[in-house]
C-alpha cells in the first residue's frame, strides 16, 4: 500500500464541480483560487501562498458580521477540530495539520492540499476505485481511527464524506469539529450532533458512550462502501433510532446484497455494528487485526 504521497489536491464538491474565482481572493498571506466545498459551519478553498506553495485552507463562513462572529458555540467546534488534528496529524491516514488561527477575525485551517475525492461522493458514483483499493481503503480507515483513539481522542463524525481518497486508493480522515477526549468510562455527551446514519444508538439516545462508537460509525461505512446501501436510514434521528432498536428491523447481512464479500470480512462487519456497544470491539486494534488476516494484508 502506497504511504507517502506528498502534496497534492483535495477534494471536489459533490457534484465534481468546483467554483473558480475570476482572480485569487487575498486572504491574509495566502490567496484563494477555487471554492472546493462547502458546509454549514465553513468553506475549504484550493489556496498558495506568497511564494506559491499549494494548501487546502478551511474557513468559517456566514455567522459573521462586519468580521465578527456571533456563534461562539461554532467557534469553539471549529477551533476544537482545528486542536485536536494538530495533535494527532502525524500519521498517513490522516490529514496533514500546518496551521490554524484567525485571519481578518474569521478562524481558519491550513492543511495538506490531497487530491482525490471523498467516500460519498465515490459511494454516490459506484467507483470502481471502490473495488480496485477496497482492502486499502477499509484498513487504512481503521488505522487512523486507532491512531486517533491511541493519542486519546474519538472522532464522532466518522462517515464517508470525512474520508478523503486519493488516486491511488490511500486515505485521510479529516474534520475533527465533533472530536472529544476518549474518557476512562462511558460519559454522557450535551449533545448529539452528527450525521444520524452514522451514529452509534447509545449516540443517538444520548447515553453514556466511548471510543466504540466510532467503531458503529466505521461499521457502517464498510457495510456502505461495499452493498451502496446503509444498514439503517432514515430522515431524521427519530427514524434511524427506531430502525436501530426495532427488533423487526435487523440488519441485512452484507453478503445477502453481494456475494462477493467474505465470509470473515462480513462478520467483523456485523461485530462492529452491535447494538450493544460491549459486543462491539473493545479497542480498534483488534479490528485492524482482524481486517488484515481477513483481507490477506
Amino acid at each position: 500500500m502506497l504511504r507517502d504521497l506528498g502534496h497534492m489536491a483535495i477534494a471536489d464538491n459533490g457534484n465534481g464541480k468546483k467554483w473558480q474565482a475570476s482572480a485569487p481572493e487575498p486572504f491574509g498571506p495566502y490567496y484563494l483560487h477555487e471554492l472546493i466545498n462547502k458546509g454549514g459551519l465553513a468553506e475549504i478553498w484550493t489556496a498558495t501562498d506568497e511564494e506559491g506553495h499549494h494548501f487546502a485552507l478551511r474557513m468559517m463562513h456566514g455567522n459573521h458580521k462586519n468580521g465578527l462572529f456571533k456563534k461562539s458555540k461554532e467557534v469553539k467546534s471549529f477551533m476544537n477540530g482545528c486542536d485536536i488534528l494538530q495533535k494527532v496529524h502525524d500519521h498517513p491516514y490522516i490529514i496533514d495539520y500546518i496551521k490554524h488561527g484567525s485571519l481578518k477575525k474569521t478562524p481558519y485551517l491550513l492543511m495538506d492540499y490531497v487530491e482525490g475525492n471523498n467516500l460519498k461522493q465515490l459511494i454516490g458514483r459506484h467507483d470502481s476505485i471502490l473495488a480496485e483499493f477496497l482492502g486499502n481503503i477499509l484498513i487504512d480507515m481503521a488505522e487512523a481511527l486507532d491512531h486517533l483513539h491511541d493519542a486519546g481522542f474519538m472522532h464522532l463524525d466518522f462517515k464517508p464524506e470525512n474520508v478523503l481518497v486519493t488516486r491511488n486508493g490511500d486515505i485521510r480522515l479529516c474534520d475533527f469539529d465533533l472530536a472529544r477526549k476518549r474518557p476512562d468510562k462511558p460519559v454522557p455527551l450535551d449533545s448529539n450532533a452528527g450525521t444520524a446514519a452514522y451514529m452509534a444508538p447509545e449516540q443517538l439516545m444520548m447515553e453514556p458512550l466511548d471510543h466504540r462508537a466510532d467503531i458503529w460509525s466505521f461499521g457502517v461505512t464498510a457495510y456502505e462502501i461495499l452493498t451502496f446501501r446503509k444498514p439503517f436510514d432514515g430522515n431524521s434521528q427519530d427514524e434511524v433510532l427506531r430502525k436501530q432498536l426495532d427488533p423487526k428491523h435487523p440488519i441485512i447481512p452484507p453478503r445477502d446484497l453481494n456475494d462477493d464479500i467474505p465470509i470473515s470480512l462480513q462478520n467483523i462487519i456485523m461485530k462492529c455494528l452491535q447494538r450493544d456497544p460491549d459486543k462491539r470491539y473493545i479497542v480498534t486494534t483488534q479490528m485492524v487485526k482482524e481486517l488484515q488476516k481477513a483481507l490477506y494484508v
